[in-house]
Order: structure tokens, then sequence, then C-alpha cells
């Protein structure tokens, strides 16, 4: 029986090709429409990781145990000479960037605004973070620069500053001091984002841990040659540091980026559902409209024994 069945439904197919080819090239729809979508939200997922690792996160971060609760800038490593080396050591780093952060005043005059400054390794650093590549106005940091800063335009326009004016940097050191220093200005980053513009305060590692008076590092950023492997890594290099430090991962340390990007892709995929159901329907009528117009035929075969 089934050879015959085989003929039949071959027949069906040839019988009417319009209709068939609707049906085929509706299925075809369908399964394109599945497959752009699923690689929209692939390379979405991509792109919120990449801008976040290369805004400042990392897709891992070395740091102080006990840091992920407390947040405290005046946190060091236990070790950061081996953080540093094994995490530039760990296969699969594109760049491993040290930096110190210290919550601070800038001053220009009478004007001030409160920054996170952050210290960092002029060359890591460029490599590490996007911004660094995308200075506006003057440059980057240089190896042997000392008491310079970058900064973003709306602190820049909040204290009525411009290139090569000096900044009075005030932090509170090491037992509660007051620690101050001149920065001058060798560059303005403009993001197109008043509040990321808000956080861009960077300085020379050596600058900023004078300025704390306490020594060592605050954490060790790095970024991978392939994002998705970030697990493995941070089990490795866990391992490498020998738990004196805590290794975090990107979802750890950008929750919000992370949900995020979960609710845009779940939102494309209920879309993406209704479309399809959508292209079935419109297929499934085409095949009930052919069945129905063909009972006659059913019945006559059914009861020459087809099955």
């Amino acid at each position: 029986m089934a050879a015959p069945t085989l003929t039949y439904a071959l027949r069906s197919i040839r019988r009417n090709a319009r209709r068939t080819l609707l049906s085929v090239v509706g299925i075809a729809i369908g399964v394109a429409l599945m497959l752009v979508v699923e690689s929209f939200n692939r390379g979405k997922l991509e792109v919120f990781t990449r801008v976040g690792a290369e805004s400042g996160a990392g897709h891992l971060r070395v740091t102080p145990a006990g840091w992920r609760v407390k947040r405290d800038p005046r946190m060091r490593l236990a070790g950061p000479e081996r953080a540093l080396r094994e995490a530039r050591a760990l296969p699969g780093v594109a760049v491993a960037a040290p930096r110190v952060r210290a919550q601070a005043l800038l001053a220009m005059g009478t004007h001030v605004v409160a920054v996170e400054l952050v210290g960092v390794d002029p060359a890591a650093e460029q490599r590490a973070w996007r911004y660094a590549r995308k200075v506006t106005e003057g440059r980057w940091l240089r190896e042997d620069d000392v008491g310079t800063i970058v900064i973003g335009r709306t602190i820049a326009d909040q204290l009525g500053v411009g290139l090569e004016d000096e900044l009075l940097a005030t932090t509170v050191g090491r037992g509660g001091e007051v620690e101050s220093a001149m920065l001058r200005i060798v560059g303005v980053v403009a993001t197109g984002s008043e509040e990321v513009d808000l956080m861009v305060s960077h300085a020379p590692l050596a600058d900023v841990a004078r300025l704390t008076a306490i020594p060592g590092l605050g954490e060790v950023t790095i970024l991978l040659s392939d994002w998705r492997a970030y697990e493995a890594a941070r089990r490795s290099l866990k391992a490498r540091l020998g738990g004196t430090d805590e290794v975090l991962t990107w979802p750890e340390l950008g929750p919000d980026l992370v949900g995020h990007a979960e609710q845009e892709t779940q939102t494309t995929r209920v879309v993406t559902e209704i479309i399809m159901l959508v292209v079935l329907i419109g297929v499934a009528s085409a095949q009930l409209a052919s069945v129905l117009e063909r009972r006659r035929e059913f019945a006559v075969l059914s009861a020459l024994g087809m099955g």
C-alpha cells in the first residue's frame, strides 16, 4: 500500500501547482523569519555584552574578597602582582587592565563635582575602555604622564574648564585623612550621553595611588577574545589565584544589562511566535481547502480500501 499512497500524494501535489507553491513559500518565509530573528537575538546579546564590557565592566574582574557586598573603592587586592600576572597569562585574554578607584571631588574655583576617580594604566586602558580611543578634545593619557586627567564633557561643562586647566582633586585617604592633588586636563571625552560623561574621570594609576595614600590595586578588569568563554575563564583564573581574591563575571557585574538583554530577547521571540502562528494558519487553511474540496474522492478511495 505504501507505493500507491506515495504515488497519490505526489499526484496531489502536482494537481494544484499554484496552491502547492504558495504553501511552500509560506513555510519557507516562516523558517527564514525564525532564523533571522534567532540570529538577531544572538547578535544583540553579543552587542550588549561587548558594549558593557568595553565601557568599563569587562568580561571578568578580579576584586578584593568581599568587594561585591561592600563596594568600597578603598579595598585593595590581597595579591595585586599575582592577580595581574595570572590574568595576563590566562589563555583567551585580550587585555587585563589594572585599576584603582576613589571617591573624589574635582574643583575649579567655586565649582565642585563629585566623581569616581579611576586610576589606570594608560596603555592597557586604551585597549580595555572603548572611549579611550575616542577622545574628542586633546589626547588620552600617556605612560610618562604625571598629574594629568581625562574627564567627560559633562564634568568639563559643570566646572567651566577646558584643556590644560588644572583641577583640585580631593579624596579621603587612609585613616580618614583628607588628601588632595592638582591634576591637569589633557583630554575631554564626549560620549553623547550626559550620564556617561559624568562618570568619565581617569588619571594615571600612580597619581591616584598617591592621592588615596593606599598602596596596591583595587581591581584587574579582563576582556576575553571570546566573551562566551567567561565561565571557563573564571574557573581557571580562580584556581590560579588560590582563593585570595574574588573573580566576578560580567553578569554579576552588570545584572541590569543582563536583565535588559533577556527582556529584549523574550519580547522579540513572542512577536516571532505570533508571526509564525499566522504563517502556519495560512498554510493550514490552504491545505484544509484542498482536503474539503476532494471529500468525494477520498470517500471513494476509502471504500476501495485505501488507508
